[in-house]
């Protein structure tokens, strides 16, 4: 049995003898990987990132959306150890967000969401 994985835009595949054919054929740029976090992770991310939001006027509902897909938006770039990383490093900069009262440098991954 082969189960196909991407790394570096190629298609691999792995059976029961290791690591097998590369394929040649592209990646499409829609296919994106969408790394899973464990629950406590996500718990703890929402529940800091939507008591910001909240004392900046939003409503429970809208902070806990913008949340979530902020957190979305960084599944699709980061696995979890590297979201720890950014997000420790985020927490222990000094630069905010006026808007959102949360780390400058978590300002990009809300670009995209609406509440």
């Amino acid at each position: 049995m082969t189960r196909p994985f991407n790394i570096f835009g190629l298609l691999l595949t792995t059976g029961a003898i290791g690591v097998g054919t590369i394929s040649m054929f592209a990646v499409p740029a829609s296919a994106k990987t969408t790394y899973t976090y464990s629950s406590t992770l996500v718990n703890r991310y929402t529940s800091g990132c939507s008591e910001k939001l909240a004392a900046r006027g939003k409503t429970p509902a809208q902070a806990q959306k913008l949340c979530q897909c902020s957190l979305t938006n960084m599944q699709n770039k980061y696995s979890q150890p590297q979201a720890i990383v950014f997000l420790t490093k985020a927490q222990f900069t000094s630069q905010k967000d006026p808007r959102t009262g949360l780390p400058s440098a978590l300002t990009p991954y809300f670009v995209s969401c609406k509440a």
